[in-house]
């Protein structure tokens, strides 16, 4: 997982599956796209995207909000 802010990281599909190392890094809440995880006490947004294929604006502007 790579610190990008002090409250913004990003994380491999791999990171997700791991509560240890969520709760290490004290993530609260989880933007997905590769497929839904979910994990207790974590907000998590799945959003559908294809590798390589264009992300519809609707879903570019939900997931901004989220992050927001």
């Amino acid at each position: 997982m790579d610190q990008i802010r002090h409250w913004l990281y990003i994380g491999s599909y791999r990171d997700t599956r791991n509560p240890s190392y969520l709760a290490l890094k004290s993530i609260q809440a989880m933007l997905q796209l590769a497929e839904l995880v979910e994990q207790p006490g974590i907000t998590s947004l799945y959003l559908p995207v294809e590798d390589l294929a264009p992300i519809p604006f609707d879903l570019l502007e939900t997931g901004i909000s989220f992050i927001r």
